[in-house]
């Protein structure tokens, strides 16, 4: 299900906060939710600097190109993924209770009712060996269980 456009400048908005990394990846999960708006936060500050003066704004904030990010949004569902933000109403709500929630996710396939007591493996571009075996030794003994798992 294709997103509506103001809701794909809203990941653009959240993607360009966390490229500009002028905080923690996870604090912008409680920022976005608490402001209702990506594009508010980038365009006007978190609540928590719009109190703040400042001798000058800074200078990356002009510089952030939303089009090339709604351009790689699409690519990305062109490749059978959807990206989900904090204030997606498909973002998964047993994500929503945890303290260091990802602000967004990249979803490839669809996200079900009995995902929400399934565990998934989120791993690294640079995995380790060590790491690799481990994750497929933690999928092999979940699937066992009557908890649905998936590993990438």
């Amino acid at each position: 299900m294709p997103e509506e456009p103001s809701s794909t400048h809203e990941t653009a908005a959240l993607i360009a906060l966390l490229r500009r990394g002028d905080r923690a990846w996870h604090h912008y999960a409680e920022i976005v939710e608490a402001r209702g708006s990506a594009l508010a936060v980038l365009q006007e500050g978190a609540p928590d600097e719009l109190d703040v003066p400042a001798l000058f704004p800074p200078a990356d904030r002009e510089d952030i190109d939303l089009d090339a990010i709604v351009a790689a949004i699409d690519g990305w569902r062109a490749e059978g993924s959807s990206v989900l933000t904090v204030l997606d109403e498909r973002y998964p709500q047993n994500l929503r209770s945890i303290h260091d929630r990802p602000p967004l996710l990249f979803v490839r396939g669809a996200l079900i009712e009995a995902d929400e007591r399934s565990v998934a493996v989120v791993g690294t571009r640079r995995a380790t060996d060590a790491g690799i075996a481990h994750a497929g030794e933690w999928q092999a003994d979940s699937s066992t269980r009557a908890t649905p798992s998936s590993a990438d």
